[in-house]
C-alpha cells in the first residue's frame, strides 16, 4: 500500500471507525435468507448507497415487481472524502446514507432487513481486500444467490472496481452468474442517457442497454430524489441502464488497461494488490 493508506489506516484504527471485524463505522448486517416463495433470489452488491439506484435502480424494481428476492450490499460505509473529518460529522454521513438507501429502496419494495452494510471505508476499500474477499466469499455462501448484479470494472472509482473485481472473481469460482451495471467512466459521464461501458471493454462483453418502460424511469427518479445529499444520484436523473454479462477472463486485462502504472498515474497503489487477488 502506499504511505497515506498505513496513515489513514492507522487512524482509522485509534479513532475506532475501522477495527474489523469489531467495529467498522457503519457496518450493519441484517438476517438475509433465502424466501421459498420467491421466483428468484437476486443479490446486488454495490460499493456505495446510491450506486445501486444510479446503475440499476429500474431493473432492481423491474425483478421485484416479477416476484423476486433481492438482497442489497454496500461494500463501503459512504462516509466521504474526509477521514479526517470530526467523529460526530462521519457517523452523520453515514447514519443519513443509510436512512437515504432505505427509503429509496423501500419504493421498489425491499425491506430494511434486506439491506446490508459491510462498513468498509469510503475510498479506502483497496485497504481491506482480504477481508472484503471474506465477507463476499461468506454472503454468496449464506444466501447461494441464482443471479448477481454489481459494478461494472469501468475505470470509474477505484471502490467501484475494488467491489466488481472481488465479486467477479469468487462468484465465478462458485458458477454464479453475473451481470455488471454500467455507471460512469472516463468515456461516460455520470446522467448520460444511454450510458454505456468504455468502448475498448467491448471486445469482451457486449453492452445490453435496458428498454426502460415510463413507470420504471418514474420510480428510479423517485428513488434517486430520496439520496438526497448526493449530488450524483441528482445528476443521475434520466441516466439509463446498461448491462454486460461478466467475463472473468477479461479481468486482467482490464485490470491492465485502467491501473498499469505506466498509464495511469495513480496505479501503484492499487495494480499490486489486484494482480494478486487475480492470481488466487
Amino acid at each position: 500500500m502506499y504511505w497515506k493508506d498505513y496513515v489513514i489506516l492507522t487512524s482509522d484504527w485509534i479513532r475506532g471507525y475501522s477495527r474489523y471485524p469489531s467495529h467498522m463505522l457503519g457496518r450493519q448486517i441484517g438476517q438475509p435468507h433465502r424466501d421459498p416463495s420467491a421466483r428468484q433470489h437476486i443479490l446486488v452488491i454495490a460499493a456505495h448507497p446510491d450506486d445501486e439506484t444510479i446503475g440499476l435502480g429500474a431493473t432492481i424494481f423491474r425483478q421485484m415487481k416479477k416476484g423476486a428476492s433481492v438482497n442489497v450490499v454496500f461494500t463501503t460505509n459512504g462516509r466521504g472524502w474526509s477521514w479526517i473529518a470530526p467523529h460526530r460529522v462521519l457517523t452523520r454521513i453515514v447514519s443519513r446514507r443509510r436512512r437515504e438507501a432505505e427509503t429509496a429502496l423501500g419504493m421498489a419494495g425491499i425491506a430494511s432487513d434486506h439491506i446490508h452494510c459491510l462498513g468498509f471505508p469510503d475510498r479506502g476499500l483497496h485497504r481491506f481486500l482480504e477481508p472484503l474477499t471474506q465477507e463476499i466469499q461468506h454472503l454468496l455462501q449464506w444466501l447461494n444467490p441464482d443471479l448477481i448484479y454489481t459494478q461494472g470494472f469501468e475505470g470509474g472509482h477505484i471502490d467501484h472496481d475494488i467491489t466488481s473485481l472481488v465479486v467477479q472473481h469468487e462468484a465465478n469460482l462458485r458458477g454464479i452468474p453475473v451481470y455488471e451495471w454500467a455507471e460512469y467512466n472516463p468515456e461516460y459521464g455520470i446522467g448520460t442517457p444511454e450510458i454505456t461501458f468504455p468502448q475498448k471493454s467491448h471486445r469482451f462483453s457486449q453492452p445490453l442497454p435496458q428498454r426502460l418502460s415510463s413507470e420504471e424511469q418514474w420510480v428510479k427518479a423517485i428513488m434517486l430524489k430520496c439520496y438526497a445529499s448526493e449530488e450524483p444520484a441528482q445528476q443521475a436523473v434520466g441516466q439509463g441502464e446498461t448491462l454486460r454479462v461478466s467475463c472473468p477472463a477479461a479481468l486482467p486485462l482490464l485490470v491492465d488497461e485502467y491501473y498499469n502504472p505506466e498509464r495511469n498515474p495513480t496505479g501503484h497503489r492499487y495494480y499490486p494488490l489486484m494482480l494478486r487477488l487475480l492470481k488466487k
